[in-house]
């Protein structure tokens, strides 16, 4: 059986009008999406001076959407890394890969902060997913002493507390160029099929809605993933 789970990442008081976009795409075809909500955005939207959008958050809970902790900053830092770093945030993942090169005792604060914070403000919390979903192993069994649930790389969705792992389909779009968009464009029309392997991802960021072509290939993606929908990402383990 084909299982479906949406998200909408990035979701922070600087990109509301795309989430209202894309929550609005999501209605039409009757999904409550995930959020993957970032806590201070590049440094730049804080949830703690935004009490209206948490308050939007806690409505949207509410009305059942999961909400996620997505990093803190969502911004890499390749200095810290070496050249290998250097390649991976500036080239492959536009230095939004926060937890890509991190000391672990630095990624261990910034997910603390980050449950903290949302404890602070009332937000639920339904798991942890990493900006660019790049993370070491090493986190995983620090998520389970937090009793996370749910975590997720491109490849595999985990459940840190039970141990467990298994490969998942993420079906996104890349609109930071026009190379980019319609190869992920051509990818995620061709790797549709394997749905009927792997539980798919269709993951929605703000770019998404800003790009008359992707906003039509999110159409389309949605109006292809209808009748197959999961409200919980935890429902995608087999």
């Amino acid at each position: 059986m084909k299982r479906v789970h949406v998200s909408l990442h990035d979701v922070c008081p600087l990109f509301e009008p795309e989430l209202d976009v894309a929550l609005e795409l999501c209605a039409r075809v009757g999904v409550r999406p995930g959020l993957l909500v970032v806590p201070d955005f590049h440094g730049r939207g804080s949830l703690r001076r935004s009490p209206a959008f948490v308050d939007k958050l806690k409505r949207l809970a509410g009305l059942g959407s999961e909400i996620f902790l997505h990093g803190y900053y969502h911004r890499g830092d390749a200095s810290s890394g070496g050249l290998g770093a250097l390649w991976f945030q500036r080239l492959l993942s536009s230095s939004e890969a926060e937890f890509g090169a991190l000391d672990l005792t630095i990624a261990r604060r910034r997910i603390d902060d980050g449950l903290a914070l949302f404890h602070e403000l009332g937000l639920p919390v339904h798991g942890f997913v990493p900006p660019a979903w790049v993370m070491p192993r090493e986190l995983l069994p620090l998520l389970a002493t937090r009793g996370v649930r749910y975590s997720e790389t491109h490849l595999e969705i985990f459940d840190p507390l039970a141990a467990r792992a298994q490969p998942s389909l993420v079906l996104n779009f890349a609109t930071r160029s026009r190379m980019r968009l319609h190869s992920s464009i051509a990818f995620t029309r061709w790797a549709r099929p394997l749905s009927r392997l792997l539980p798919a991802r269709i993951a929605l960021h703000p770019g998404d809605v800003r790009s008359q072509l992707a906003r039509r290939e999110v159409e389309g993606l949605l109006s292809w993933g209808r009748g197959s929908f999961v409200a919980r990402a935890a429902e995608l383990f087999t």
